[in-house]
């Protein structure tokens, strides 16, 4: 599956970096590096892990939990952070930044409002994919936004030829945008909120395989009975 993916076009960091099927890189963008050097002093001061996404690679800085850091590759299958001393002053300027706590109450409670005001005024924005994290990235961009862009480099209409599957907050617009939006079993009250579709299977039953079976064609079917 990896082979076979790494041969396709995709969206890459919430659609901060879109590319076509031989790597070249149709939309991207990133923070300022001021909110990079602000974000890694909040994360300093609530004891957080910080990462920050660069096209295929992640860094992190020599503060974070190892056990955290580690998770990155285990749990989430994304590649084995690179260690810095400073992601601010070490590190290239990053499409996202990611902060990482098993202390849920403070990151929702005392961090997250620290991030919006930083946001604010960095031109960029916060959300949540997992309640033990929270994410900085540039305003007005999503994945929908990264969709988007790789539709029009295809040829595709979202509107009549989308499957969009989520699972998380960061996947409201996306879903919003696709003909067709299934919500996972496991996904969050917005994300189930703005899909047309909600699946009793989960993510990890297999729950984005069930979709793709069921409702592939359901649009193109759709379209030809109209």
């Amino acid at each position: 599956m990896r082979e076979i993916l790494s041969k396709l076009p995709g969206v890459f960091i919430q659609g901060l970096y879109c590319v076509d099927a031989d790597g070249t890189v149709i939309f991207e963008k990133k923070l300022p590096k001021e909110a990079t050097i602000a974000s890694e002093a909040i994360a300093a001061r609530f004891n957080a892990t910080i990462i920050g996404n660069y096209e295929d690679a992640i860094y992190c800085n020599t503060a974070g939990d190892p056990q955290l850091l580690d998770e990155v590759n285990s749990l989430w299958g994304e590649p084995v952070p690179i260690p810095v001393d400073s992601l601010a002053n070490d590190g290239p300027q990053f499409h996202k930044l990611v902060f990482m706590s098993n202390d849920v109450d403070m990151l929702r409670d005392d961090m997250r409002p620290e991030l919006e005001l930083l946001a604010k005024e960095n031109g960029a924005t916060v959300t949540t994919s997992f309640p033990t994290v929270l994410e900085i990235l540039p305003e007005g961009c999503s994945k929908a936004l990264g969709v988007r862009k790789l539709c029009e480099k295809l040829g595709v209409d979202p509107g009549k030829e989308l499957l969009a599957l989520g699972d998380a907050e960061n996947d409201k617009e996306m879903l919003e945008t696709a003909c067709i939006g299934v919500a996972m079993g496991n996904a969050s009250p917005v994300a189930k909120a703005a899909a047309d579709i909600e699946l009793v299977e989960t993510s990890s039953q297999g729950g984005a395989g069930l979709a793709m079976e069921r409702y592939s064609k359901l649009g193109s079917e759709e379209d030809d009975s109209s």
